[in-house]
């Protein structure tokens, strides 16, 4: 199976090498005062960033579906979020089944509050 990110990189570096070929031409073209020739070669630096956005929109929709299909424990936690419960507390007494549930119940809570605005985590934005 082909390494996506051996793909992505591959694929930023070919743009890359293109964008600098048509900055070239469009400096060439602006000192010869080519107005025709700066123009296209703006024309292909402009789709080479938008082509780039997009693979980069690309690579970014990948790992997020890839994450999401991680299989999850029965708690709904991520792999980072279990190491995270297991880690929170040296308490010999909590297992760490105990452990785990804690975790998801204070993440429960808090993503409620969020979502009712009884916790907000823009506290100290300046707005002018």
């Amino acid at each position: 199976m082909v390494d996506i990110g051996k793909v992505h990189q591959r694929s930023v570096q070919g743009f890359q090498a293109a964008f600098q070929e048509a900055q070239a031409e469009f400096q060439q073209a602006n000192i010869a005062d080519d107005v025709e020739g700066a123009a296209f070669a703006a024309q292909k630096m402009a789709a080479l960033r938008a082509s780039m956005k997009e693979l980069n929109g690309m690579a970014t929709e990948y790992v997020a579906s890839r994450q999401a299909a991680q299989p999850s424990n029965r708690y709904g936690l991520s792999p980072e979020e279990v190491e995270v419960a297991k880690n929170f507390t040296a308490d010999p007494r909590m297992s760490e089944d105990q452990k785990l549930a804690t975790y998801a119940e204070q993440k429960a809570k808090y993503q409620h509050q969020r979502a009712t605005g009884q916790y907000r985590d823009d506290q100290g934005t300046v707005r002018r």
